[in-house]
C-alpha cells in the first residue's frame, strides 16, 4: 500500500527540517561550550597563578633570611 502523495511530501519535509535544525544547533552548543569554558577556566587560573605567586614570594623571603619559620622564645 503506497501512502497518498500529501503523506510522502509531509515526511520528506519533516525530515528535511530535522536535519537543518540538527545544523544549526550543533556549532551554537560548540560555542557556548567554548565561551563557557573559558569564562571559567580565566578566575580558576588567576586563583592558581596568585597562590603560586605568595608561596614563591613566601620561600624568597625566607631565603632572604626577612622571616623565620622557627617560633621566639
Amino acid at each position: 500500500m503506497v501512502p497518498p502523495r500529501k503523506m510522502v511530501s509531509k515526511i520528506t519535509h519533516a525530515l528535511h527540517a530535522h536535519d537543518f535544525v540538527h545544523t544549526k544547533i550543533v556549532p551554537k552548543e560548540l560555542v557556548a561550550a567554548c565561551v563557557s569554558g573559558i569564562v571559567c577556566a580565566i578566575p580558576w587560573k588567576m586563583l592558581h597563578l596568585n597562590e603560586r605567586r605568595k608561596v614563591e614570594e613566601f620561600y624568597s623571603r625566607l631565603e632572604a633570611g626577612e622571616i623565620t619559620v622557627i617560633p621566639d622564645e
